[in-house]
């Protein structure tokens, strides 16, 4: 068990996408190439296959944008002095900022400024395996403190067609790794992912993120893997494509869950995509995908999800814990699209509903897309600020 926050006692929302769903640990690293078959998540040039719709949430962590660790104000909104916007981040008084444009291989800033804004709007990266695992990584050697992160379009250049074992173990890395400092906090808006192993990584198990307008295709093992289990929150996010969705995976013994986080997720859209060669099945003819949750740290964060839509287009490959949602899961205005052949078997929360019409997720999917300014994944026009969530 990691060491008291400052911030005890304060609801804040954690999302972690990590690796297979057997739950297994630890990552890979180096490279393949390639071109190859084509999957309905899609890559850098079109939308993603089917998806869903969210809306904008604010949020909060800690400080303010100048001085001082996280100030508790209770509840799930967050902290006090948290952007609640890529435009808050912009507004901030006595910030740096850092703009990248153009076609970038990695950008790497290991050591960032207090008080910063890394401005990536206008940047794209090609994702490994040429040059780096993990095209944008802040914080490394120190920590943010006070950081936001807006934008930018990582596109992974392997092919589509490797497996699970091909992108966990030979390649690994992900798309985004964003450290923060103990009791400090990182904003990360607007994002775009596709065709990586994970997605995003939050490091720091002692400081605070939030992942907010994200969108997010072909993500190959976790769209956000946690498993350093620091506490955050996901707003307004679509991962239309997910191999599994969110995991806190204890990893080297670090980290349990500090007594008043919570995992929480409000106005986002998942999709569980089939995808070649899942865990424990190598065969790339052979299509499968993980669960909503993989919750395998001894003491991990408690689940409060509300305004948001599960799709799972397969049967996950393992339904035994976790299934839906980790035990005690708090759910409001939650829906679950099931299309699976087999018939659902398993108890519904209180506050979720299971329904078979895919129609429900396509229509949210495009009004997400519709209030981004989405017309294909990496061309968005409003992805840092969107139209008001209904």
């Amino acid at each position: 068990m990691r060491g008291l926050r400052s911030w005890l006692g304060v609801l804040l929302a954690v999302a972690g996408c990590s690796s297979d769903d057997g739950d297994s640990k630890g990552k890979g690293s180096t490279g393949g190439s390639g071109g190859g078959a084509g999957q309905a998540g899609g890559g850098a040039g079109g939308a993603a296959g089917n998806g869903g719709a969210a809306g904008s949430g604010t949020g909060g962590a800690a400080g303010g944008a100048s001085g001082g660790s996280a100030g508790a104000t209770g509840g799930s909104a967050g902290v006090a002095g948290f952007p609640s916007s890529w435009a808050d981040c912009v507004a901030r008084s006595g910030v740096t900022t850092t703009v990248i444009t153009g076609k970038q291989a990695a950008y790497k800033q290991s050591s960032p400024p207090p008080d910063w804004n890394l401005d990536l709007l206008g940047a794209s990266f090609d994702g490994y395996p040429d040059t780096t695992t993990t095209p944008v990584n802040v914080g490394s050697t120190t920590p943010a403190v006070r950081a936001c992160v807006g934008g930018g379009v990582v596109a992974g250049k392997q092919a589509f067609d490797l497996t699970w074992l091909d992108m966990h173990d030979v390649i690994g890395g992900g798309g985004y790794r964003v450290t923060t400092a103990a009791g400090q906090w990182s904003r990360i808006d607007g994002i775009q992912v596709t065709n990586v192993e994970d997605a995003f990584k939050p490091r720091g198990p002692d400081g605070y993120w939030e992942l907010a307008n994200a969108y997010m295709t072909y993500i190959r093992d976790d769209c956000i893997e946690n498993d350093e289990t620091a506490p955050g929150s996901v707003r307004d996010s679509l991962f239309d494509g997910c191999y599994t969705g969110f995991s806190e995976q204890e990893q080297s013994g670090c980290c349990d869950a500090t007594a008043g986080e919570t995992f929480v997720v409000e106005r986002s859209l998942m999709r569980l995509q089939p995808m070649p060669g899942p865990y424990g099945t190598p065969d790339p003819k052979v299509f499968g995908h993980g669960k909503f949750f993989k919750w395998v740290t001894p003491v991990p964060h408690p689940v409060v999800i509300s305004d948001t839509i599960f799709y799972s287009e397969g049967m996950p490959s393992s339904t035994s814990t976790n299934w839906p949602f980790p035990p005690n899961t708090k759910t409001t205005n939650v829906t679950i699209v099931w299309v699976a052949s087999e018939a659902w078997k398993w108890p519904v929360p209180s506050g979720t509903t299971v329904t078979t019409d895919k129609s429900v997720w396509d229509k949210a999917r495009q009004r997400w897309l519709d209030r981004h300014g989405c017309t294909s994944f990496g061309t968005c026009t409003k992805i840092t600020n969107p139209d008001p969530w209904p």
